[in-house]
């Protein structure tokens, strides 16, 4: 019987905060160490990271790709602008908002720009009220 092995994205919107942040770099390293997901980061500042990270989106190498940054952030942007439009449909995306502030609405669609993702993740369970739009919102904390 062979392990299955599952990567998952995190696009970091600024390396800063990814680094302050021990809770959430705390969250990843467990995926990595207790479900042996393969947790791959991206700077996207750097343009050879991005165009790699772009290339292999392209490649279906990721199952999930999860941002991280509040609404229009980087991360944000390049989600919405170029990942989920040419990454598979199979492969899935989330976003994990950095900021408190509800989604505004998609300049396109009208809808909340959450509903570009497949799943939302916050930490905060005050928060449950601004995404209950979201079908497929959910804390990560009880």
């Amino acid at each position: 019987m062979t392990e299955m092995c599952f990567r998952l994205l995190y696009l970091m919107h600024v390396a800063i905060l990814f680094l302050s942040d021990p809770g959430f770099r705390g969250a990843l390293k467990l995926l990595e160490v207790d479900h042996h997901i393969d947790v791959v980061s991206y700077n996207l500042f750097n343009e050879e990271d991005k165009a790699r990270l772009e290339q292999r989106v392209r490649d279906n190498v990721y199952g999930f790709i999860l941002g991280k940054g509040c609404w229009h952030s980087p991360a944000d942007k390049v989600m919405r602008a170029t990942l989920n439009r040419i990454k598979s449909p199979f492969v899935k995306s989330g976003l994990f908002p950095a900021c408190s502030s509800p989604p505004p609405a998609d300049e396109e669609t009208g809808q909340p720009i959450s509903l570009a993702y497949d799943v939302i993740f916050y930490d905060k369970q005050w928060l449950a009220s601004t995404f209950q739009h979201h079908p497929f919102a959910g804390s990560l904390v009880d």
